[in-house]
């Protein structure tokens, strides 16, 4: 099982390649206005806040077989969140 530490530096990573496709759509493309490039941002943030908080407090801490299936499920979710988000952006651009 990965650690909490690399689980919360992919979140953070995940969370600036939003905002950085963001401002590259934005500058490239010159379709997104000030008002969608802070929408995208605003969700890049909760994004990271949400798994971030997800991470800190598991449901399980005594259990060792369900904390680390429930670290593979934030895991998958945070894939999941993160391409949908990234398909929302290129659509809007």
């Amino acid at each position: 099982m990965a650690s909490i530490r690399s689980l919360k530096k992919d979140i953070n990573f995940l969370a600036s390649e939003m905002v950085s496709q963001a401002y590259l759509s934005k500058m490239l493309f010159k379709t997104m206005d000030n008002e969608g490039l802070s929408q995208f941002i605003n969700k890049a943030i909760e994004f990271q806040r949400s798994f971030i908080e997800k991470v800190n407090h598991p449901d399980a801490k005594n259990n060792p077989r369900m904390l680390k299936a429930y670290f593979a499920k934030i895991r998958k979710d945070m894939i999941t969140n993160f391409d949908e988000i990234v398909s929302s952006i290129n659509k809007a651009s």
